[in-house]
């Protein structure tokens, strides 16, 4: 290393061969703690070094942990100073004498106002280390100095070097790196490069623009997606997005040759040998996108009023597996293509108090709706159907089924962005929902200046968790809006929930048998007959005058 004077205060400043190695687990420790508690303040930080020498080789130092983390007393460690930058241009212009001079007229008060034998090596910054961390490619540039006190003279030297933790694919890679650039490796180890895995977590740098953002209450969410097709890739990829990592799908179909264009998980060598299940390669192909993702693919059914239940011994365990299933997940999402699809998973999620987001789309229009908890009196997606979920097509009520389809009623025909704009409008209606105190403004969903308020509050980042979200393409416009639980409900009244408490094999093998029975329990049938009997006695009234 080339050798140059700078005078300081009439003071020769020296620099000497000092060679430098930053521990690997001392960036990962930057990471976070930048993402987490720095952010964007730039001010220094202590941290520590293990110092090592022998005889005739220069003097090395480790920069292992910041200060009072974790100390290795087997060695001896030296303080010093970590001053990292918010951008590159910052770490560029950094004012290497402005801080020397500094530091030496901290050291000339403290020779000047201390005794030499009540002065301790701690006291003063034996080295620093200027640094800018890319958070975006996890690269890191840094320069290190070490400032040495010898017989009145300041000695320092710099190392600046550049380098990638992508870089480090294993420890020979790593080992071979830091010999190639005259380091020597003997503080890496192995297992710092286990988390190399975690450098795709995206984290959301939103210090400036949303710094009351919960995080963690997102990214800790355990999300159940009932439909491995177009939409349950869309919301999958989404909730990556927002670093969720616990998902799961449940899915029985496989993927067929006209999936892969419009399903954006799968790839057309899942369709061939009769194709592959949806829901084991969905998860699959999140692993491949993010390998730390908790995800699973669950190859069941989803009992449905109207369909045949089979086997009984099959039945009974999909129940039991779709009720554990349930009640192990926080979210629930409803992205099946019928109606009858949906009943049992809103049901379920009723009985363990889950959030419900159900997404349904059509030609060029959707639905997003966020099922009510116990605690808000918000409808669920079949709270205004006045008919129970069946296996028959009603065209006068434009209720579609599964049964009797013909090719464009087996493939949901739609403008291929709704399904993306459904899906991403679910998600973020689920980000608001946990973000926001709706137990304060639950009620305030149609109003706009209320919901203007509400957008602007420090407790909602996000804005409104609006209960009901329409999207028409057709004039690209949102309609927000909510409504009451009906009491009739044919899938999340008491009285519904009650008959399946009290036996809930044998309500189910009943109304699956006969769907009408939903009607007659929830009192459907009798508002129906009120009101048939109404009308007539209207009829009967006009036709007298």
């Amino acid at each position: 290393m080339t050798a140059k004077a700078i005078e300081v205060n009439e003071t020769k400043v020296q620099l000497q061969l000092f060679k430098s190695i930053v521990d690997v687990n001392f960036w990962f420790r930057l990471v976070d703690l930048k993402k987490d508690v720095f952010k964007l303040d730039d001010k220094a930080r202590p941290i520590l070094a293990i110092c090592q020498g022998r005889d005739h080789q220069a003097p090395t130092s480790i920069v292992e942990c910041f200060k009072n983390e974790c100390l290795n007393l087997q060695f001896c460690m030296i303080q010093g100073l970590l001053m990292n930058q918010n951008t590159l241009e910052d770490y560029a212009d950094f004012d290497y004498r402005k801080y020397i001079k500094t530091q030496l007229e901290v050291y000339k008060e403290m020779l000047a106002n201390n005794h030499w034998e009540k002065i301790e090596i701690g006291d003063f910054c034996n080295f620093f280390l200027v640094s800018y961390a890319d958070l975006k490619k996890y690269k890191f540039h840094y320069t290190t100095g070490h400032i040495l006190l010898t017989h009145g003279d300041l000695n320092l030297e710099f190392q600046r070097i550049d380098f990638t933790l992508l870089d480090y694919l294993n420890i020979d890679d790593a080992y071979s790196y830091m010999n190639d650039h005259g380091l020597q490796a003997v503080a890496v180890i192995a297992n710092s490069f286990v988390r190399i895995s975690k450098l795709n977590e995206c984290s959301k740098e939103t210090w400036k623009t949303a710094p009351d953002l919960d995080l963690e209450k997102i990214s800790s969410l355990r999300c159940l997606l009932v439909g491995a097709g177009t939409l349950g890739c869309n919301v999958a990829r989404c909730l990556l997005g927002w670093n969720i990592k616990c998902i799961t799908f449940i899915d029985n179909g496989v993927v067929s040759p006209s999936n892969p264009v419009r399903q954006s998980l799968f790839v057309f060598d899942d369709c061939k040998n009769g194709g592959q299940y949806k829901a084991e390669v969905a998860a699959q192909r999140l692993k491949d996108i993010y390998p730390n993702v908790d995800c699973k693919g669950m190859v069941m059914s989803v009992p449905m009023p109207g369909h045949s239940i089979g086997d009984p011994a099959s039945f009974k365990n999909d129940l039991a597996e779709l009720m554990e299933v349930i009640s192990l997940h926080d979210v629930i999402f409803l992205l099946t293509d019928s109606r009858e699809s949906r009943w049992l998973p809103t049901l379920l999620g009723r009985l363990y108090n889950k959030i419900v987001i159900s997404v349904a789309i059509g030609f060029d229009s959707f639905l997003v709706i966020r099922h009510g908890l116990r605690e808000y009196n918000n409808s669920c997606y079949f709270c205004q159907d006045v008919i129970a979920p069946t296996n028959v097509n009603n065209t006068s009520l434009c209720l579609k089924s599964l049964q009797k389809r013909t090719l464009d009623q087996q493939c949901t025909v739609t403008r291929p962005g709704i399904s993306m704009i459904a899906s991403g409008t679910a998600v973020e209606l689920l980000t608001s929902y946990v973000q926001s105190n709706l137990a304060k403004y639950r009620n305030a969903l149609i109003d706009t200046s209320i919901g203007e308020s509400v957008s602007n509050s420090t407790q909602d980042t996000l804005g409104t968790a609006y209960q009901q979200i329409r999207g028409f393409l057709s004039t690209y416009e949102f309609i927000k809006t909510s409504s009451p639980r009906f009491n009739e409900c044919v899938a999340c009244s008491e009285k519904i929930i009650n008959e399946f408490k009290s036996d809930n094999i044998g309500f189910l093998e009943r109304i699956f048998n006969n769907p009408g029975i939903l009607e007659e329990i929830s009192g459907i049938s009798s508002l129906k007959k009120d009101l048939d009997q109404q009308e007539l006695e209207i009829s009967f009234s006009e036709a007298s005058e």
